[in-house]
């Protein structure tokens, strides 16, 4: 295959979707949100049944059908940028139809709600271009991209636009994607408080249910316990005699008074038992009493439990097991201390009571039936809820034991919770269905509550008398009053105040007796919505394609920073933010994705293995030792059964025909999504089709048997297929619906039918996640596909790095430091950050007059549109010392070439104003107005007029207010040392009748002294010289840098690519062309640059001779002289310098203001000191600390030396320490002195001043 047919492939992933496929994770999870939303779904699940019990009878609240529709206003739907104009939510409205009351499963009320008076449960936040977003659906039916972005400029949006974020009061707010531990997996690893030795856990979740997951533990403890031991024999033995004879009391205490009954010696034994906790029970219990409370009584059967993969089969006796070997009885010793940890509970009456004894909530009204109930209720909702029956329970509970004792034991090693095998991303839909679950039972519980007590329900005893107390009119007034609990709860979620405050007490209100995980809600979970950031395109789409560790910045781990090698093509190894976030904050390949659930496709796999020949499932009741030595079928974690014959590699790959055929059995969609990975060692299939799994894109290898070599299933054939067909296949949606129709079962016959179809149809694109990874051996290297052991190639080396980093030439040759603030100078360069700047109101904007294409560009960088948004300029580069001014991080920069335009910007800045009660624009009188300030620029509505030159002592905005009959003049300036000119002015009102009006200032940049510019290879400097285009140096033709930067910079740093860009884009220049720099494209790239530089007639190595600019003569050595992609950062020395003559001063201290804002001046600190005194200029130092900033006179008894009260005009002098009223000198001090002098003296500290002059 051609090295370039990857790239050819990966276009059409880019372009399979008028939309950014940069967003997709965020789109599908959104999308499917709000599909199961409006299905009905989620409001209708049993999970979210609330009830309350009135009079031991049950009053439940139903909700019925409902409608999804965009908010709109008088006219049409809002559209984004109408909202962003406008400050307000671009929002769905969630209206409910029809609503029912029943009591005692009968219904006594069912609520209509017509037009005119309809009910809205819930405006939810639209994602910008999902499918329930205006520009979406404007555009679904447009086929070019022409068309489509045309019609997207038209609604007033950029014609890149990105999407994946969310409009709330006009501000662009993004949802950071969060990684969390996997669900029904299991986590072994050690104790932090040392009280266990290990400890296996598993977070139980049932995939296809919105009920939060429950932890199950199995711990290893070291315990030294009293045994006894009989005078005639060994416990074990009476223990063998009570099993043989099964006679045991009822009672546990009863049996514990017989047990005791017996002669007994004490016997110290440092005993390693295995205890088990869920929730609901609030103390640890033996592992052998949660099998008696399951039912399985017997040690044997326990035994099978947990040793059953050590049970090798006996072919010389088809019943029996051989369990004489090393390996078992080293396992079964450690059983056999927990064995006798469970002594005296030894059936499943007595570990039942036992149990009940346990419970957090304890009855002891109850009858023994009720408390059997209990315990069982408990065992099957809290522990191990995700497996569904008994038998499964136990064959898990077993499965974890054993996995604890191989790790114990050194045969497996500790969990590494950070390889990404165990995680699980959290993307913006499923956030959101969380936090509306929170506040959907909140208000259900709100309305019940209340209603409950307004119409005093609890003094109702049958169904007449509250049928006959609730109305209809006045549920519905209550209904109305309380409608804006989920939306005002997703107001606070975008505000920064993410989930419920009270949610632990509202899910404890509603009864559900289980103890909350708090990874499944989401409980005011810090950083998870932030403003949308958009200084530049780049880092707009970083922005988006984040990974939040919620680990706090500030805690000393490494694990969770460190790179992990499963991370390999799912999160760039680069693209991470230095200091305490760093490892914390990831960011996703751009190769990555991450997958969507399945409806329904947990029970399709499970319906196609439980019509299996071979798959005995946990619904029959079978002894365990007959599941020992064959396949455990696991899917989403869940142990569903046993599959026993030895074609388990075939079905293997029938389902990986499945899912590359995309096949829709029982109507499921992304099959080609889910996962399929097969455990050789311990002979486990794991099928996962859940949500927030990072899933790459792979080539497929195929074994062919007639030339018993390996071959891509991606030929020439393909060249010419859609994106679709590469990885869903060639069948039509017909012919695989009908092949889904006829695969009911993955029995031999049904894979020979169906299996030659699927395999000359199949995908040659594959998505794999990282469980995938880990059993699957991938070929790095086509040459080398041809060795079997392979099934899977890679696309390019390329994909494993994330957009940012994507778009840096010669990566490959920069240390990672360099390449990783080359990111971060990227997300702060000016460029287009949005093309419909000139329509937007944002705060802050930056925008470059002249960006470029870089000529020396990466195949990514074009994917990303990037070379379309550009955020810098192609510049001619010399490297050498000139005049001194470019030392260390400085730059010489040609001025005439910053005339012409080189680095000119402008800078937007949006200031807005709202009216508030007694307040009104308009033009204060001259009495009333600010002094100072220019009003002439003013209109009669009070707005400046556009396109007008402004300082910061104009008005802009006149606004007045009333009170008690006096006007109070509140009108508006720009910030100070700001100036510029008006480039727009909007105005508009709210629903609740606010006013507010919006002016954009636009103010010109010319690059200054200070100003900060950075290369694409993390070269930064800033402006240490202006130097005009006659003192420049130049070659021989004429040709004047427009930049200088110092020589040490480059070796110090070892940024070799920094150096290949500039000789690169030297030849570029020449040719008319652009090079592709991507990172591992060439092998002898080095060579192919100097031929290209000898073919243009220059030296070799982009030396040049140079002659200075003021003499005239050459200079005395070769300057590295060629072309760079320059870019300039944010950081203007306009925004931060603090100067000033005259200004505010604070009351406290008298001194100026501090901060530019408050237009202050810098701080004279210890530094400035120093150096003001190195330039011998101390006298300036002297007035600048004593007399410019605080200037005080104050005068000094010269008998005691404190601070004496005296008024010369009232003839006053007085010392209230001494008595003295007449001697006094004059000092003069700065302000700060005295308030110091005076805080000393309430502390009880007097200072003595001398003023005698010696």
């Amino acid at each position: 295959m051609n090295q370039n047919k990857w790239y050819t492939d990966f276009n059409k992933y880019f372009n399979q979707t008028k939309n950014s496929i940069i967003n997709k994770h965020h789109f599908e999870s959104y999308n499917d949100f709000i599909e199961k939303l409006s299905s009905g779904e989620m409001l209708t699940h049993p999970y979210f049944k609330l009830k309350k019990k009135i009079n031991g009878k049950i009053l439940e609240l139903e909700i019925g059908d409902i409608e999804i529709r965009p908010y709109s206003n008088f006219y049409s739907p809002v559209t984004p940028n109408e909202s962003r104009l406008n400050n307000i939510d671009y929002s769905l409205e969630i209206i409910i139809k029809d609503m029912s009351i029943k009591f005692a499963d009968t219904k006594i009320i069912d609520i209509k709600f017509d037009k005119e008076r309809e009910f809205l449960l819930s405006r939810i936040p639209i994602q910008v271009l999902s499918n329930y977003c205006n520009l979406h659906i404007n555009t679904e039916k447009i086929e070019t991209i022409e068309e489509y972005k045309n019609e997207l400029y038209k609604n007033g949006e950029c014609i890149n636009e990105l999407g994946g974020y969310f409009i709330i009061d006009g501000k662009e707010k993004t949802i950071i994607s969060q990684e969390r531990l996997a669900y029904n997996k299991l986590y072994t690893h050690g104790d932090s408080s040392k009280k266990y030795i290990l400890i296996t856990e598993v977070k139980s979740a049932e995939m296809e249910s919105f009920t939060p997951a429950k932890n199950t533990y199995i711990k290893l403890k070291k315990m030294v316990q009293k045994k006894f031991k009989n005078i005639d024999g060994e416990i074990e033995e009476i223990i063998e005699n009570k099993n043989e004879t099964n006679e045991m009391d009822e009672n546990i205490n009863d049996m514990e008074d017989t047990f005791e009954k017996h002669k007994k010696k004490d016997i110290d034994k440092n005993n390693i038992c295995i205890l088990v906790s869920f929730p609901g029970v609030k103390e640890d219990i033996p592992l052998f009493i949660i099998f008696r409370a399951l039912g399985y009584e017997s040690d044997k059967e326990i035994y099978d439990f947990v040793l059953q993969d050590l049970l090798p089969y006996n072919s010389e006796n088809n019943n029996k097991f051989d369990i004489h070997n090393d390996k078992y009885n080293e396992f079964s010793n450690f059983l056999e201390y927990s064995r006798l940890d469970a002594i005296p509970i030894m059936n499943r009456i007595s570990a039942i009571e036992y149990i009940y004894r346990k419970l957090d909530k304890q009855n002891f009204n109850k009858t023994e039936g009720e408390k059997i109930d209990l315990v069982l209720d408990t065992l099957y909702k809290n522990f191990l809820p995700h497996q569904k029956n008994i038998l499964s329970k136990a064959m898990y509970l077993g499965y974890m034991a054993f996995n604890l004792l191989k790790v114990h034991l050194k045969y497996e090693n500790i969990t590494n919770r950070d390889t990404f095998e165990y995680k699980q991303i959290e993307t913006s839909g499923y956030l959101l269905s969380t936090l509306f679950r929170e506040y959907y039972i909140k208000f259900k519980n709100t309305i019940l509550n209340k209603l409950i007590s307004e119409l005093n329900l609890e003094n109702k005893t049958n169904i007449l008398e509250i049928k006959s107390a609730v109305d209809e009119e006045r549920l519905k007034n209550l209904l109305k009053s309380n409608e804006n609990i989920i939306s005002e709860g997703f107001k606070r979620g975008f505000k920064g105040n993410w989930g419920v405050r009270d949610t632990q007490k509202t899910l404890t209100d509603l009864n559900l007796n289980e103890t909350i995980n708090r990874d499944r809600y989401s409980f005011n979970k810090e950083g998870l919505v932030q403003d949308l950031l958009r200084i530049s395109y780049l880092q707009t789409i970083s922005h988006l394609r984040r990974i939040q560790t919620p680990i706090d910045s500030n805690m000393k781990i490494i694990g969770p920073r460190r790179l992990n090698a499963t991370q390999w093509g799912y999160i760039c190894p680069v693209d991470t933010p230095d200091g305490g976030n760093s490892g914390l904050i990831k960011n996703m390949a751009i190769g990555c994705i991450i997958s969507v659930s399945n409806k329904n496709a947990h029970s399709t796999f499970l319906n196609l293995f439980e019509k299996t020949r071979g798959f005995i499932s946990f619904n029959n009741t079978v002894k365990p030792s007959l599941y020992a030595s064959h396949t455990k079928i696991f899917i989403n974690g869940c142990l569903i059964g046993i599959y026993t014959d030895d074609n388990i590699l075939e079905i293997i790959e029938f389902l990986k025909l499945i899912k590359r055929n995309n096949l829709t059995i029982n109507d499921n969609t992304n099959l080609n999504q889910i996962s399929i990975a097969f455990n050789y060692e311990y002979k486990e299939l794991y099928i996962l089709t859940d949500f927030g799994r990072c899933i790459r894109l792979i080539y497929v290898l195929q074994f062919n048997e007639e030339t018993n070599k390996n071959e891509l299933v991606r030929n020439s054939s393909h060249d010419s297929s859609s994106w679709k067909e590469l990885i869903e296949g060639r069948l039509t949606k017909d012919e695989k619906k009908k092949l889904s129709e006829g695969i009911k079962s993955l029995n031999k016959e049904t894979i020979e039918l169906n299996k030659e179809v699927l395999k000359i149809n199949q995908a040659p694109i594959e998505y794999i996640d990282p469980q995938e990874s880990l059993y699957t051996l991938i070929c790095l290297d086509e040459n080398k596909i041809n060795e079997r052991k392979y099934k899977y190639l890679e696309l390019n080396g390329k994909l494993i790095f994330g957009a940012l980093p994507s778009i840096i030439p010669f990566m490959n040759h920069n240390p990672k430091t360099r390449n990783l603030f080359c990111m971060a100078q990227a997300k702060q360069s000016v460029g287009i950050f949005a093309t419909n700047f000139n329509k937007r109101m944002d705060t802050m904007g930056h925008i470059l007059h002249y960006p470029q294409t870089p000529m020396v560009i990466t195949k990514i960088s074009n994917n990303i549109k990037y070379n379309d948004m550009p955020g810098g300029t192609n510049v001619v580069i010399a490297i050498a010392s000139y005049t001194g001014y470019n030392q260390e991080d400085s730059i010489i920069l040609n001025k005439s070439a910053l005339d012409r335009g080189l680095f000119r910007s402008s800078y937007y800045r949006t200031y807005i104003e709202y009216i508030e009660n007694e307040e009104y624009f308009g033009i204060p009188d001259e009495l009333n107005r600010k002094t100072g300030n220019n009003y002439s620029y003013l209109e009669e509505n009070g707005i400046i007029k556009n396109n007008t030159y402004i300082t910061d002592n104009d008005i802009i905005i006149g606004k007045m207010s009333t009170n008690d009959g006096n006007t109070i003049d509140k009108s508006i300036t720009i910030h100070h040392n700001d100036f510029g000119v008006v480039d727009g002015i909007f105005s508009g009102q709210h629903s609740d009748k606010s006013k507010f009006c919006k002016i954009r200032i636009r103010m010109e940049r010319t690059p200054e002294f200070a100003d900060k510019f950075g290369s694409r290879h993390g070269l930064k400097g800033v402006v240490g010289m202006l130097l005009e285009h006659e003192d420049m140096p130049f070659t021989q033709d004429g040709i004047v840098p427009d930049i200088i930067i110092n020589p040490h910079g480059v070796p110090s740093r070892m940024s070799t690519g920094h150096l290949l860009e500039c000789i690169t884009g030297k030849n570029c220049s020449l040719l008319g062309s652009f090079y592709d720099a991507s990172p591992f494209e060439n092998k002898n790239e080095l060579e192919n640059i100097i031929g290209m530089m000898e073919n243009t007639g220059y030296e070799q190595h982009g030396n040049e001779i140079l002659y200075n600019g003021y003499s005239g003569e050459q200079m005395t050595a070769s300057i590295f002289m060629g072309v760079q992609y320059y870019q300039r950062m944010k950081h203007m020395v306009h925004d931060k310098v603090q100067s000033r003559d005259v200004g505010p001063k604070t009351v406290l201290e008298r001194q100026p203001a501090k901060g530019r804002a408050r237009e202050g001046g810098l701080r004279l600190g210890e530094m400035e000191r120093d150096s003001l005194i190195s330039h011998g200029v101390s006298n300036f130092l002297k007035e600048s600390y004593t007399v410019r900033s605080d200037n005080y006179k104050c005068y000094i008894c010269k008998m005691c030396g404190r601070v004496g009260i005296v008024n010369p005009r009232k003839n006053i002098y007085s010392c209230k320490f001494c008595n003295n009223n007449y001697s006094f000198d004059e000092v003069r001090m700065p302000y700060c002195t005295k308030l110091f002098i005076q805080e000393m003296e309430s502390q009880f500290v007097s200072m003595r001043l001398v003023t005698d002059k010696y």
